[in-house]
């Protein structure tokens, strides 16, 4: 008997106001989850690789941001009470700068 495995949605994340922002400014990343619905994925954030989670939020803020937010952010999704799974982001890198 085959079992047919649906394929896996990817994450994206997006950045707002930009990717590169000055210091003081709020930044908000978001997740989102190719063709899912919001309300039924629970999210996992990563910064520079790390395998430590920052954040489990769909998004996440900084006011103020600072330089030591910059990096390398991606995320996961995994869907509420069932088995299913997003495959992680790619990495998208958030640039932070000195008020000119």
């Amino acid at each position: 008997m085959c079992v047919l495995k649906s394929k896996r949605p990817k994450a994206k994340v997006s950045i707002k106001p930009d990717q590169h922002v000055f210091r003081e400014e709020t930044v908000t990343l978001r997740c989102d989850i190719d063709g899912e619905a919001v309300t039924s994925w629970q999210y996992s954030w990563y910064k520079d690789g790390s395998v430590s989670v920052f954040s489990e939020l769909q998004e996440h803020t900084f006011s103020p941001v600072t330089e030591s937010d910059a990096g390398k952010y991606s995320c996961y999704g995994e869907k509420r009470g069932g088995p299913r799974t997003s495959n992680i982001s790619d990495a998208v890198t958030l640039t932070v700068s000195d008020c000119p």
